[in-house]
């Protein structure tokens, strides 16, 4: 829920420096992919740059390890999930589509409710809305309404979609504000 909320524009106060506090002292676990991602979101909000270095290299290491169900869901999803939750805290929109585009069709692999699964779908579209990608965040909108056509925040990410410029420059790309952390 920070998550989305923070990729609103939301300010969600403090609330990410216990989450952060929680995730830091497992770090360098290994054990669930799918959970590491959730610490990355924790550590962009909370702006812990040691965190997110220590977290990759940690994911890495698992994805190197060719041994068990985790490293394999690592190689396949989560390395590339967490470096594109990364880059998205960056503000380097560009490299968190790069990263996490090709898991669209992978994500019901890495676990967890469709909900949670749901986090790639709305950081991929306000990516592509930030990132100034008209093509990409029109067909990510317009894939979210075709699900739920009367959701208002569908409808908002269709119409920044829309308003982004245009080939022939007739609108300006208004950027909105990197969540919170070191962009």
């Amino acid at each position: 829920m920070l998550w989305r909320l923070s990729v609103l524009g939301h300010d969600v106060g403090d609330r990410w420096k216990d989450q952060a506090d929680k995730w830091e002292a497992r770090v360098g676990d290994g054990i669930y992919v799918f959970n590491d991602m959730h610490a990355m979101m924790a550590f962009v909000g909370a702006g812990r740059n040691e965190a997110r270095a220590a977290l990759l290299a940690s994911v890495e290491r698992v994805a190197s390890s060719g041994r068990g169900t985790n490293a394999m869901m690592a190689r396949e999803v989560g390395l590339r999930a967490v470096k594109g939750i990364d880059a998205f805290g960056r503000g380097d929109y560009r490299a968190a589509l790069d990263l996490m585009l090709p898991l669209r069709g992978k994500a019901s692999r890495f676990g967890g409710s469709h909900a949670q699964r749901d986090i790639f779908s709305w950081t991929l579209t306000e990516a592509a809305i930030r990132a100034g990608d008209r093509a990409l965040a029109e067909t990510l909108a317009a894939e979210r309404l075709a699900l739920k056509p009367d959701s208002p925040l569908n409808r908002d990410w269709r119409t920044r979609a829309r308003d982004l410029a245009a080939p022939n420059g007739r609108h300006a790309f208004k950027s909105l504000p990197c969540i919170v952390g070191d962009a």
